[in-house]
């Protein structure tokens, strides 16, 4: 494993776990009618140690991970970026990039030849889009039961006329189509990067 990887997996598994963690504890003292403040303090704190204690465990052997484990990392990271953007779908891009990245850097170490890798390209990717079209649906799905949609996108691009309902349903369409588009050129792009990535060069980083 070289030292791109080590940062590559200490910042994908290192930020969810704390996050997890938080999540678990914040949801439960709320459904309990505990302190919430003192709780997620607590879940934040307790993730972080569970960092320190097997982070570099978990780094290594990450790309031996079950496919089962990367999916529900892949829907995690998906939903939790979904909710930090307010149901604006844009950065879902993010996770699909990632499990490009992914599934590069573990061909190439495990040694698998090309065509066996854009195979495993192809298939990360239509999973990561497909994940990002249910996104979408679900960002449509708000945006057009918001009374406040167009006034919110009028302010916000300073528009000088009003938004209607057929302009949402067309900057629905165009742009979900263009976003789920995008992200499966880039993830190819990244994939490609990953897998063909001089080891030299990677073994020098940092």
């Amino acid at each position: 494993m070289k030292t791109i990887d080590k940062i590559f997996g200490s910042l994908i598994i290192g930020f969810i776990i704390p996050v997890i963690s938080l999540c678990i504890f914040w949801w439960g003292s709320f459904l309990l009618g505990l302190d919430e403040g003192g709780w997620l303090l607590f879940g934040i704190t307790l993730g972080v140690f569970i960092d320190m204690a097997i982070l570099r465990i978990l780094v290594s052997r990450m790309y031996n991970f079950n496919t089962i484990v990367l999916i529900v990392l892949f829907v995690i990271y998906s939903i939790g970026i979904f909710g930090f953007f307010m149901g604006v779908p844009v950065f879902n891009v993010i996770a699909g990039m990632m499990a490009a990245f992914y599934i590069g850097r573990k061909m190439k170490l495990k040694g698998a030849d090309s065509n066996i890798f854009k195979a495993n390209l192809t298939r990360t990717n239509v999973f990561s889009t497909l994940m990002l079209i249910v996104i979408c649906i679900c960002s449509a799905y708000i945006a057009l039961n918001d009374p406040y949609t167009g006034d919110n996108l009028k302010g916000m691009l300073n528009l000088n006329f009003n938004v209607t309902t057929e302009m949402i349903w067309g900057l629905i369409i165009i742009g979900g189509v263009s976003l789920v588009a995008f992200q499966y050129v880039i993830s190819i792009l990244i994939g490609r990067l990953a897998y063909y990535m001089p080891d030299k060069e990677i073994s020098n980083m940092g």
